[in-house]
């Protein structure tokens, strides 16, 4: 297992200073990653210095600030941006969650339903298009629409890749009808309170309970599935939250023995990880877990501006992977 060493937890904590987060909550602002790794064993591609602009608007108004959609009978139609400031052609993967699940949608005049479409995009070049979601139910739903650089891309070696060199997010709701009606959730309270070294904007998974950033990992090995791992986060008193658990694109909730939790503490948390019942088939495959806090909070101001723009970002799981 390879081991962070001082110059790079440097690195990492100006990182989270600087507030870097490829959702940023500015409109039209590019996503760029900050920080440079050049040290052996945490070394990056000069490709992650540059950066992915990805936006969701109303149809035909891709520069609009809302966060809050309306519905048309259950429909709704989005335009989607992705600008690529790569100096080489770039695959990426779009999804979607609505209410934290899932969601199926159509690129606008076809017909074939989709739960992701892969797009390419060429060498500093963008694409727009739109994309419909059919049949909402009525009430308030929280949507993510997630972006995924070259998601085919595997680690070759032991080493770290921040979330935010291969994600890019945002968050909005669509409203259908009148009333505000959400979708009812149970969260799971976690009472324990402890202190750690944990920052706000990041996820870890280690072989240990207690958080050390010595112990991250970025790649599992088959064989040794069967020992215990733990997801590490950080919340804040009375805080909500929602993970979402992915082996490849595929929620898996037993991973995280539950999606939903609440905080009663200001306090390092540590999940423990159930890899039973998991698709591992693959010869590598890709562990991507995302945090949403509080969620179905109000993202837009009724005068119309951007409401709670901490609540903009996502945070996730450096690049893991089992193999």
């Amino acid at each position: 297992m390879k081991r962070f060493n001082s110059t790079f937890l440097i690195l990492i904590v100006l990182v989270l200073l600087m507030g870097c987060n490829n959702g940023n909550s500015e409109p039209a602002s590019p996503s760029e990653t900050k920080e440079v790794m050049t040290k052996k064993k945490q070394n990056t591609s000069n490709d992650d210095l540059v950066g992915t602009e990805f936006k969701v608007a109303p149809k035909g108004d891709i520069s609009s600030p809302k966060r809050l959609f309306t519905a048309e009978n259950g429909n709704y139609i989005s335009s989607v941006k992705i600008v690529s400031k790569f100096p080489n052609d770039v695959k990426y993967k779009l999804l979607f969650l609505v209410d934290y699940e899932k969601a199926e949608f159509n690129v606008e005049n076809e017909i074939e339903k989709k739960s992701y479409i892969d797009v390419s995009v060429s060498a500093n070049q963008q694409k727009t298009f739109n994309v419909e979601f059919k049949n909402l139910k009525k009430g308030l739903h929280d949507v993510i629409a997630i972006l995924i650089r070259e998601p085919n891309k595997f680690l070759n070696e032991d080493r770290y890749i921040p979330a935010d060199h291969f994600y890019v997010f945002q968050r909005f709701q669509i409203k259908n009808g009148n009333e505000d009606v959400m979708k009812q959730i149970e969260f799971t309270e976690i009472n324990k309170e402890k202190e750690g070294d944990l920052k706000e904007k990041q996820l870890f998974i280690t072989k240990n309970i207690d958080f050390n950033p010595e112990d991250v990992l970025n790649i599992i090995n088959k064989k040794d599935i069967g020992q215990d791992y733990w997801l590490h986060l950080y919340a804040q008193k009375n805080e909500k939250f929602v993970i979402i658990p992915m082996i490849g694109y595929e929620i898996y909730p037993n991973l995280t023995n539950g999606m939903y939790y609440k905080s009663n503490y200001d306090s390092d948390i540590s999940l423990k990880l159930n890899f039973k019942d998991s698709d591992l088939s693959k010869k590598k495959n890709q562990i991507n877990i995302l945090l949403v806090r509080n969620p179905y909070t109000n993202l837009e101001e009724k005068g119309g501006g951007i409401a709670h723009p901490e609540l903009q970002f996502l945070d996730g799981l450096n690049r893991v992977q089992v193999q």
